[in-house]
């Protein structure tokens, strides 16, 4: 397959790198991580 077909249905790596930031100081429940399974059990 050459990469022109790939590229017309999208199979191609995007250009840009991905770029994966820490979230904002106060987002989220700060516990979840330490006691997930607890957490899940009770919602």
């Amino acid at each position: 397959m050459s990469r022109q077909y790939l590229g017309e249905r999208g199979y191609l790596p995007s250009v840009s790198a991905l770029r994966i930031r820490p979230a904002k100081q106060g987002r989220g429940k700060g516990d979840i991580g330490l006691s997930h399974d607890q957490y899940r059990s009770s919602t």
